[in-house]
């Protein structure tokens, strides 16, 4: 399952969820804004704070990096 870490106030997050619905690509969205626990477990994660975060397999993706986010998905 590819999982996408978000905020409300994200630009980017936005663009992300639509590129992979565009590519359609099942995810879940978890919005980490006022989440502590998320805020954490996406740091424990990824040793970052900044979203998105696009996650598979144990796989991270940050930011809309459109080639990386393609190559996250084919493997």
């Amino acid at each position: 399952m590819v999982k996408v870490y978000t905020t409300t106030w994200c630009a980017y997050c936005p663009q992300v969820k639509k590129w992979l619905s565009m590519k359609g690509q099942d995810f879940e969205a978890i919005d980490v804004t006022d989440d502590l626990e998320k805020q954490k477990e996406l740091h424990t994660k990824t040793g970052m704070t900044s979203v998105p975060v696009v996650e598979k397999d144990g796989k991270f993706v940050v930011g809309p990096q459109w080639g990386k986010l393609a190559e996250l998905l084919t493997t």
